[in-house]
């Protein structure tokens, strides 16, 4: 009986989805880890792919992050494991040591798992790793390999219908952009994100995207358009419980206040947005 409970458990919580899994501050996190270890211990290897992602959907936000390592790990040793879902375990086991900084790892893992993903043909999975991908090259300095990716990731999801790849997509095409100084096009491809992450009800992406417009506008020297866009992302992370745009907007408006000249408050954010990344492991 209580096996049979375990199964239900961990079908259940399998099949959340990643928008499910983060409501109400990422409230079923514990339970999403839980089904995904129970899972791997019974063998039972679609339940414990489909909680390892939920569960990493709620980890990127609140964390641990090493929490999110050593359940890729243990999904990835199954024995079983279709090559589609070898794929999406090592992105997660990717995103998850980029999130703890160790940068050559994580680029590793995902590369592995494009390669997995190209030969088992889902193409959806494949435009979010591009996107995965594409975020890393241009964090790397290397914007036109990065937009390149982003440009693929972009072509796949419009076939597979999946808006937030969409989404993704131009958002790391509006971060391209505005690291070369085309701040124009950086703005028409972060609204372009935005409109897609509202049509979809993805309020983290939105938060996120809002957060991106105002480094723009910072960048531009329009304090108080950036002001309000870092503002109401701060809002909305809080509203999610998304501690790492939390963390993130806190930076961003600690700079801000620092080139505003408001010292003591660029402090305040700043020692904020710390305490945050140190919580989070980030």
């Amino acid at each position: 009986a209580l096996m049979a409970a375990r199964a239900r458990h961990a079908g259940y919580f399998a099949a959340l989805g990643e928008q499910r899994a983060v409501a109400d501050g990422c409230v079923e996190v514990d339970n999403l880890v839980v089904a995904c270890r129970r899972a791997a211990t019974a063998g039972h290897t679609d339940h414990t792919v489909g909680a390892l992602e939920c569960a990493w959907a709620g980890l990127e936000l609140r964390g641990p992050y090493k929490t999110g390592v050593t359940l890729a790990a243990q999904a990835g040793s199954m024995a079983g494991l279709a090559l589609a879902s070898k794929a999406r375990v090592e992105r997660v086991l990717g995103n998850a040591h980029l999130a703890l900084g160790l940068i050559a790892q994580g680029r590793m893992h995902l590369e592995s798992a494009l390669e997995k993903v190209r030969q088992s043909g889902d193409v959806r999975i494949e435009a979010h790793l591009l996107n995965d991908l594409g975020a890393l090259h241009i964090n790397d300095g290397h914007l036109e390999a990065g937009q390149a990716l982003h440009r693929e990731a972009l072509a796949l999801a419009r076939r597979s219908a999946d808006r937030i790849a969409q989404c993704a997509a131009f958002n790391g095409l509006g971060t391209a952009s505005m690291d070369l100084g085309r701040f124009d096009e950086a703005i028409a491809h972060y609204e372009a994100a935005l409109q897609l992450a509202r049509a979809v009800a993805e309020r983290r992406w939105e938060g996120g995207v809002l957060g991106n417009l105002g480094q723009v506008y910072a960048t531009q020297g329009r304090m108080v358009q950036a002001r309000s866009h870092y503002d109401a992302g701060l809002a909305l992370a809080r509203e999610l419980g998304d501690r790492q745009w939390e963390g993130n907007t806190l930076n961003n408006l600690g700079l801000l206040l620092q080139v505003m000249g408001d010292l003591p408050a660029a402090q305040q954010h700043l020692e904020a947005a710390l305490a945050v990344a140190r919580e989070l492991g980030h």
